[in-house]
């Protein structure tokens, strides 16, 4: 079969592709349009907002308004943003073709509902750091304010994931965040990393279409005591090994300890260093780096000659070796 226009040999057809070309339009694109929040950069895909490149959307949006005519396998699209040029090669009727066409584009600027919230103050839940009998630790607080980076990352296109504001206290430091869900994420993910406790509080906020609105509050209390630090849980004396599992080791006897709501008898930095000098099998001899000698009951695997940490609690002086610490 040959093509009526210019004679060429063509299959399944009465024209050959590059006469089509110069006589139909073979590639249509319907004008599209781009919602682009003007303050975080999020676009408009589908209702919601997305945290995606312009040039993306637009190259993704270009995609789906393309019609070529029946017949034309297309291979390959090119789009040039800059002159708003379309390129579309493949095969039609056995010819291989090339075509290029101007394409609409529209960018519209508004502000998404997360800014808009983020602008008005909005908040649902305040995560309250504090840490019990004591202030909090420069590297506590660093730690809740990586936790809550990575959290807010992590949920990018969350509409109420956000920080509102951070409010400085005596007793401690509050974080303001958009949703409930994150105050309590957040607040879960500060316990597994520094221990403590949650408390859990809400307080009426007001009423939207005859539904209460309440705004939550999670007291993360971390614990009195840090690693290192010796504890007095009912009657046993331990040093805390991993406070964010609220486990300490036994001083006498080695044994591990759950010292959940122990009391801090000694810091570490109350703690000082010595050497066992004589030992029996309920006394040990210890004499202090300064030269003051100390007698305390035995401590768990102690043999002269080792190291121990040595600490006042109560007119009492005891002594563990360092191989526990």
């Amino acid at each position: 079969m040959r093509c009526i226009i210019c004679g060429k040999e063509v299959e399944n057809s009465y024209i050959c592709g590059n006469c089509i070309v110069e006589r139909e339009e073979v590639v249509k694109v319907e004008p599209i349009e781009i919602v682009q929040c003007s303050r975080c950069g999020f676009i408009r895909i589908g209702g919601k907002w997305k945290n995606v490149e312009l040039e993306e959307a637009i190259k993704n949006e270009l995609l789906k308004s393309i019609y070529v005519i029946d017949g034309f396998d297309v291979e390959d699209i090119k789009i040039d943003l800059r002159s708003r040029e379309l390129t579309v090669s493949g095969k039609l009727f056995g010819d291989f073709i090339s075509v290029k066409t101007p394409f609409s584009l529209k960018i519209k600027r508004t502000t998404c509902l997360k800014c808009s919230r983020i602008s008005g103050g909005y908040y649902e839940s305040i995560v309250q750091l504090r840490a019990d009998n004591r202030k909090l630790k420069d590297y506590e607080i660093s730690e809740a304010k990586r936790v809550i980076q990575e959290v807010l990352e992590n949920e990018i296109e969350n509409e109420k994931a956000f920080l509102t504001k951070i409010e400085e206290k005596k007793e401690g430091i509050d974080f303001y965040f958009g949703g409930r869900d994150i105050g309590k994420k957040i607040s879960r993910k500060i316990v597994e990393k520094l221990g403590g406790k949650i408390i859990q509080s809400k307080k009426l906020a007001g009423r939207k279409d005859g539904v209460d609105l309440f705004r939550f509050t999670y007291l993360v209390r971390l614990p009195s005591y840090e690693n290192g630090d010796i504890v007095l849980k009912d009657e046993n004396i331990c040093i805390v090994k991993d406070r964010r599992a609220g486990k300490g080791i036994d001083i006498f006897t080695g044994k591990s300890i759950n010292i959940k709501d122990s009391k801090v008898i000694a810091r570490r930095s109350d703690l000082f260093e010595g050497i066992v000098v004589n030992i029996d099998e309920t006394v040990a001899e210890v004499m202090s780096n300064d030269g003051r000698m100390f007698m305390v009951n035995k401590p768990y695997a102690t043999e002269i000659g080792d190291s121990v940490y040595i600490f006042e609690y109560n007119n009492n002086y005891y002594a563990f070796s360092k191989k526990i610490l």
